[in-house]
């Protein structure tokens, strides 16, 4: 399945680039805008597939867990960084500020897609000139990742669903992605033994916070919020 959606997806795009970079010929100004809505449209639809066959994965427990001894503050930063270019270009801030030191037990994978899905969850649904904040703290019994943004927030009545896949709420005109990236959030956090939570305030932001114990216990298979 994998292979079949993906394979003529990449074929729309890689021949959508050859295009843009005018190697068969020049291009109008109308042929160049069309030929980017074909790759805007063609790179989120493999961007859904991609996210609907990790979620099939961890929910048929085929999602291994690979455990290894990391500093959570570097494996954090190192997953932000790349993600400041894409929040300069919507004239976002994107700050990082991790404890050093914290050792943690983990699959540094699997923690860097929930903390990537979170940030480009916040740059998505904040504003130019608003701030994204990703922070690692220690507390007694382990640490804390959180991500934290000025965006439009989210309702309370709509707080529990949003985790459930293809759930998406209505952001006054927020542009809107899958409606998978949380669901995988949590399914991931449910298989390292994480508990992920959610305050926010409509108008003034919303904050993702990952608690990781120091004694977490990973879960091998089954999904977080679904029938067993």
């Amino acid at each position: 399945m994998s292979h079949e959606l993906r394979t003529p997806l990449n074929s729309i795009l890689g021949f959508t680039d050859v295009l843009l970079q005018g190697l068969p010929g020049a291009l109008n100004q109308e042929q160049r805008r069309q030929l980017d809505f074909v790759r805007q449209s063609g790179q989120q639809l493999l961007g859904l597939v991609d996210n609907a066959l990790d979620l099939a994965r961890i929910e048929s427990g085929r999602s291994g867990i690979t455990l290894a001894s990391v500093d959570l503050g570097t494996t954090v930063r190192k997953v932000v960084a790349p993600m400041d270019v894409i929040a300069a270009e919507r004239f976002i801030g994107l700050d990082c500020v991790c404890d050093e030191g914290l050792l943690v037990t983990t699959d540094a994978d699997k923690l860097g897609q929930v903390v990537r899905n979170l940030v480009t969850n916040a740059i998505k649904f904040t504003d130019p000139g608003g701030t994204v904040t990703v922070s690692v703290h220690g507390d007694p019994d382990g640490a804390t990742v959180r991500v934290a943004d000025t965006g439009v927030g989210i309702a309370p009545e709509d707080q529990k669903r949003i985790f459930e896949p293809f759930e998406q709420v209505d952001l006054g005109g927020t542009a809107h992605g899958t409606g998978l990236g949380l669901a995988i959030c949590r399914e991931l956090c449910h298989l390292l033994g994480y508990e992920i939570t959610l305050e926010s305030v409509v108008g003034q932001g919303s904050r993702f916070s990952i608690h990781v114990p120091l004694d977490a216990e990973p879960h091998d298979e089954g999904p977080a919020g679904g029938s067993s």
